[in-house]
């Protein structure tokens, strides 16, 4: 008996179970499955966050772009228009402007302004309706409150796109005065890439509307690069010709004028972002400009930032009008590169000599190409190589991997008529080449001062490519208010001409003011997602045509 319960016991089945190495084997196993579980959603949400980020971007630019045609459909060649490229360093400032970056990376922060032509209603939510027009007489003021009175609206505004100021955590109606200083005792203006060590990083501010100084002194230090914003401010050119120049789109109360308009071209309430009026008109604006001068005007826009907030500070009224000019919400890089297209300055009837054969001498730009008789000094037919269509800004070394060229001066030389792009009179010419020899009097090559060349290059790009200070350069490209006129022309309008030489002809007068004005500007921007999904953001370009109206082609 009891040998059979011992054989039982020996032969019955054991109990199931894992030995300590299977389980390890399944632990391991598991852990595989999981992780590769894991990247699998990992990769799979990161794609996802890419995909909306790629697809709120490109929303973005397809709106920023439609807008940017838009406005430079309605371009009028009565004002001006500024292309101001601005490359800055990383290092730029005490503090990186993007940590993730090298301290040599460059940034660019370009610039356009420009007049536009079309009905303009103003946006302005600060004490709508209770607007000063006409609003002098006999006592003083005239006090319209309680009255309501139409919505401001001008045919004609200034244009401006570039990167905006960010001040999100002011106290609600301050806005800064017309040259922010850092610190108090004096330094340069705000601009976005204002990142000052600590302690240095305090601007003046003022209050706004009455304009008075606020006490003390607020933290004026900027967002990184990936966060500031690109502005778009559009400020309606109108005036009721009121003989106070504070009383325009004014209410008084007591003492205190409080503006809801700026006064002066580019001035501090045009800055502050709360205004969307500037009291004046066409004629006044063109006197300004003429005044100002090219250089001028490019030194007030270098200056120039309107602030652009993405959120308002708080939900005053005009706190909320902050938020008017913002563009982009994420933008570290705009950059702007205009040309000129084949023809530009072209002169079709200008007879200067027959004899010689210099009717085709004024052929303003060519890069086309082709076969045309000869010039002057050359004989028979002359076959031009074509070129590619040249684009002015600042080049690759700072920071435009699309651009080879820098300015267009670089191209003049020598022998630049010989070159795929080449700059005819009126925009250049250069008489060693043989083409005008005995022509025109006392003309020495361009570029070398004399002030009988033609002015154009240098009166669109001033000096070319100029450093402002440590990693900071400027290139500007200003076309004022002649366009389309090189010559100076008497009352029958034929061209006044120098005084012939012996065996030559008269050469026509040229004028100073000659800029004629870009056929397109190319636009390349970078965008940023506000999670940072997409590392670098996503850079973008369109080219943007302006209209033939404002461009001196040949007719026919």
């Amino acid at each position: 008996m009891t040998d059979h319960v011992h054989a039982s016991a020996r032969t019955a089945p054991r109990r199931g179970g894992f030995t300590l190495t299977e389980l390890l084997v399944a632990v391991v196993v598991l852990l595989v499955i999981i992780l590769a579980v894991g990247r699998i959603f990992g990769t799979a949400s990161q794609v996802v966050k890419n995909g909306e980020a790629t697809a709120n971007i490109l929303q973005e630019v397809a709106a920023v772009e439609q807008l940017m045609r838009n406005d430079l459909a309605r371009i009028s060649d009565e004002g001006f228009l500024v292309v101001q490229c601005i490359a800055v360093r990383n290092d730029v400032s005490a503090q990186l402007l993007d940590p993730t970056l090298p301290p040599d990376h460059i940034f660019r922060c370009d610039q356009i302004a420009f007049v536009a032509d079309d009905l303009a209603i103003s946006r302005q939510t600060q004490s709508m309706g209770q607007f000063i027009e006409n609003g002098v007489d006999g006592q003083g003021f005239v006090d319209y409150l309680g009255q309501t009175l139409p919505t401001p609206q001008s045919t004609a505004s200034v244009l401006y796109y570039g990167h905006g100021l960010q001040f999100p955590y002011l106290p609600q109606n301050l806005g800064f005065a017309a040259d922010p200083l850092w610190p108090s005792n004096g330094g340069p203006a705000l601009q976005p890439w204002f990142r000052p060590a600590p302690g240095q990083d305090r601007i003046e501010l003022q209050r706004w509307p009455q304009g008075t100084s606020a006490p003390g002194s607020y933290n004026g230090t900027q967002p990184p690069a990936p966060e500031w914003t690109l502005a778009r401010q559009e400020t309606l050119l109108a005036d009721d010709y009121d003989a106070a120049a504070d009383h325009y789109m004014s209410k008084r109360t007591g003492t205190g004028v409080y503006r809801n308009a700026a006064q002066n071209f580019f001035d501090d309430a045009m800055r502050s972002g709360r205004v969307d009026v500037l009291s004046n008109d066409i004629g006044r604006l063109r006197d300004a400009i003429r005044a100002a001068g090219p250089q001028g005007l490019a030194d007030v826009l270098f200056n120039y930032r309107p602030r652009a907030e993405k959120r308002p500070p708080t939900l005053e009224k005009s706190d909320v009008l902050l938020t008017t000019n913002v563009l982009g919400m994420n933008c570290s890089d705009l950059v702007v590169d205009w040309t000129w297209s084949d023809g530009v300055g072209r002169e079709l009837e200008l007879d200067l000599d027959p004899s010689r054969n210099l009717k085709g001498a004024i052929r303003g730009v060519s890069h086309r190409g082709g076969v045309r008789p000869g010039v002057g000094g050359e004989s028979g037919t002359v076959i031009e190589a074509a070129g590619r269509m040249p684009w002015f800004g600042l080049g690759s070394q700072f920071g435009n991997p699309n651009l080879e060229v820098t300015t267009a001066s670089s191209l003049v030389g020598q022998g630049f008529y010989t070159e795929p792009v080449r700059f005819h009179a009126p925009i250049a010419y250069d008489p060693n080449n043989g083409i005008f020899g005995g022509g025109p009097p006392a003309i020495a090559p361009f570029g070398s001062g004399s002030s009988t060349i033609p002015q154009v290059l240098p009166t669109v790009e001033g000096s070319g490519v100029v450093q402002l200070g440590p990693g900071i350069w400027r290139y500007r490209a200003v076309f004022g208010l002649n366009g389309k006129e090189p010559f100076v022309r008497d009352g029958e309008n034929r061209p006044m001409t120098t005084a012939a030489v012996t065996g030559g002809e008269p050469w026509p007068v040229y004028r100073t003011d000659y800029t004629p004005w870009p056929s397109a500007l190319r636009i390349t921007a970078t965008f940023h997602d506000p999670q940072g999904a997409i590392e670098g953001g996503r850079t973008l370009q369109f080219t943007i045509p302006l209209p033939q109206r404002v461009q001196d082609l040949p007719e026919g």
